[in-house]
């Protein structure tokens, strides 16, 4: 036999494997230049060495204090110049026009409707008026 025949054929190596091995000899070279510019982070997960997690009860205290600070500046409450993309959803009045097409004005009565009539803004109501006055006016 020659010695060609004896040599395995040669099989071709993935991209992926290729570049795991080439990762594997520039390791070195890689977390020497880690070190050199984060030398307080982990190079596995990036985070901060030695530094215990931020304790969530005070991160707690804090958002419920900014809250409390915008309550009292008036940040919460309902306020005349809000934007149009800001009043209320047109899904509110479907929903409420829906019921009315569906029970008559008596569905304004219903405590589901009460809700949403409470959270209308002025345009808002004038739509519910106007398409029960024409609702009046077909029937």
């Amino acid at each position: 036999m020659t010695a060609s025949l004896l040599q395995s054929p040669r099989i071709p190596i993935p991209d992926r494997v290729k570049r795991r091995k080439r990762l594997l000899r520039q390791r070195g070279a890689y977390l020497q230049a880690w070190d050199a510019n984060f030398p307080e982070h982990d190079p596995i997960t990036g985070r901060l060495q030695g530094v215990e997690p931020y304790d969530t009860a005070t991160f707690e205290r804090l958002c419920r204090e900014q809250d409390a600070k915008a309550r009292g500046a008036g940040f919460y409450h309902k306020r005349k110049d809000w934007p149009a993309s800001l009043l209320t959803p047109q899904v509110v009045v479907e929903a409420i026009w829906h019921s009315v097409r569906e029970g008559g004005v008596a569905a304004l009565d219903e405590p589901a409707n009460q809700e949403r009539l409470s959270r209308c803004d002025q345009p808002a109501r004038a739509e519910l008026k106007r398409r029960i006055a024409k609702l009046g006016a077909v029937r």
